[in-house]
């Protein structure tokens, strides 16, 4: 009998020339495994956009590490206040989160510049190529325009948080201000009212002073009487 493994397809493992030849390019450009005869492009604006948002990502990670944290926790303070200080803090709170995407957004747009006005400066130098356009300016190029792009997004999200702000602080100053003033209405009627009623108690406590007297020397008089009486008899009779 024989003691040989049974035949089958044999699994082929990867030599280590074949797993070195395995890279990822950091700027997301190619993929190319050892069983793949050609990389897998990807095209030059998805890259671009690839590109563009691993760096906003990567800009407001390094502006903020804590941003996130600190953002649950207010709209947890948010949730739990409501009313009209709720609606304050959260506009406070979106108008804090879009500042720091415009923050981060304008750090990378000013990189980007200045990688892209040396590399301009650079083939001005060099103009004897014939009018030939360096791929890598290029590159720097649509990079800087996409950036531009999400600036002026960030920008407009601002733009548009911040009005919509504006209109609820608006609508809650005025309520606050017609509260104030219903307020004070309400503190003069109460002392207009108390200084009358006051001036009432002084009224009723003094009138009663006056009719208890009166009343004491009527009671004398009616007691006098009647011995006034007897003794004007005897004499009398």
């Amino acid at each position: 009998m024989d003691s040989s493994p049974t035949t089958g397809p044999k699994r082929r493992w990867p030599t280590h020339a074949e797993v070195q030849s395995t890279r990822v390019e950091p700027s997301l450009t190619t993929l190319t495994p050892p069983t793949l005869s050609s990389p897998m492009d990807l095209s030059e604006v998805e890259r671009q956009r690839w590109v563009t948002a691993l760096t906003l990502a990567k800009a407001k990670a390094v502006k903020d590490p804590e941003s996130e944290s600190d953002g649950e926790g207010e709209m947890v303070v948010v949730r739990e206040t409501g009313g009209g200080e709720g609606g304050r803090d959260e506009g406070m709170t979106q108008l804090r989160k879009k500042m720091k995407e415009l923050s981060a957004t304008h750090d990378v747009i000013v990189r980007n510049s200045q990688v892209l006005l040396k590399q301009i400066a650079t083939e001005v130098e060099g103009s004897s190529r014939g009018g030939h356009l360096d791929p890598t300016l290029k590159e720097n190029l649509s990079l800087f325009r996409l950036t531009a792009d999400a600036m002026v997004k960030a920008s407009e999200g601002y733009l548009l948080q911040a009005r919509s702000v504006e209109k609820r602080w608006r609508r809650d100053m005025q309520s606050e201000r017609d509260l104030r003033l219903r307020l004070q209405e309400n503190m003069e009627t109460m002392a207009n009212q108390i200084h009358g009623l006051e001036n009432d108690a002084k009224r009723s406590v003094g009138g009663g002073g006056r009719g208890h007297r009166s009343a004491s020397q009527g009671s004398r008089e009616v007691v006098l009487s009647p011995s006034a009486a007897t003794d004007t008899g005897r004499g009398v009779f």
